[in-house]
């Protein structure tokens, strides 16, 4: 069976990872819900010529459903049974450091057992194939920031490599230009709060219990503090955007920001230092 897809532009569960599908004798037309984007990815047989996030500025939310447009394009020669899996995006995207988040995955050639799925490296618990283009899984607990989820089958793997966020973490714009805006997200539980810190360096000093410093404390600058905002339905955590302004001009070209938040979750311990985020300024 050939698959293809097309654009999407629609209110669509949040909870779930495929949208909606339509089926004729030699074609099926599937829908996924990209939460957390897609990517341009192959294995033996098989090419993805474009999966993209849903565009900036397009997306709008309420409890249960999120609307957003993005883009999926593929087209599978080979017969089911041949493929490897193609993993295209997970909801939600973020959950605690502690793990038990129950999460789905979107994708293809999810049906051919046995099938594993790690987040950093260590396996997911109750693996469940919902269908070959969909499947729900725990996940283990990890470090905060960003991390690399993988599916595997005998006959191969994929993988995002920043596919799910450990919370509570700090996530920064890989790269800005001058006269840009640099965009920060801080993700952690209702209820709690942040401050978000600027240093020129990055460092590694243990401080227990509250984790480890990872920014050059010599110069420290706060650019975003506040609080957490409420999970949006399936998630557990919520996330607050800050936006900094980058100035104009060639004179910050190659200069790299190092980030590190505390977050404040009212735990044990009450105050947790999150992942190191960086950021760089290109031409």
């Amino acid at each position: 069976m050939k698959r293809i897809g097309f654009a999407l532009l629609g209110a669509v569960p949040i909870v779930d990872g495929l949208a909606g599908a339509q089926a004729s004798s030699s074609y099926l037309l599937e829908a996924h819900s990209l939460v957390s984007g897609g990517r341009a990815a192959a294995s033996p047989g098989y090419a993805v010529n474009g999966a993209l996030p849903p565009a900036t500025g397009s997306e709008a939310t309420s409890t249960n459903y999120q609307l957003a447009t993005g883009l999926l394009a593929f087209f599978d020669p080979l017969a089911t049974g041949t493929n490897a899996p193609l993993l295209f995006g997970l909801v939600p995207e973020a959950g605690p450091i502690a793990g038990s988040s129950s999460v789905l995955l979107s994708g293809l050639h999810f049906d051919q057992p046995p099938l594993a799925v790690t987040f950093a490296g260590s396996a997911a618990s109750n693996v469940t194939v919902v269908s070959g283009t969909t499947l729900s899984c725990m996940t283990p607990s990890g470090p905060s920031g960003p991390t690399q989820v993988s599916v595997s089958s005998p006959l191969g793997s994929d993988a995002q490599p920043a596919g799910f966020v450990y919370t509570p973490a700090v996530t920064a714009s890989p790269t800005v230009v001058p006269g840009g805006a640099l965009v920060l997200r801080n993700y952690g539980p209702a209820g709690g709060g942040f401050q978000t810190f600027f240093s020129i360096g990055p460092a590694f000093i243990p401080f227990p219990p509250f984790g480890t410093i990872l920014i050059d404390p010599s110069l420290l600058i706060v650019v975003a503090a506040g609080a957490y905002p409420p999970a949006t339905l399936p998630a557990t955590t919520g996330a607050k955007t800050t936006s900094i302004p980058i100035p104009a001009g060639p004179s910050l070209v190659g200069a790299q920001f190092y980030f590190q938040s505390v977050a404040f979750v009212g735990g044990n311990p009450p105050i947790v230092l999150t992942n190191l985020a960086t950021s760089t300024v290109i031409p």
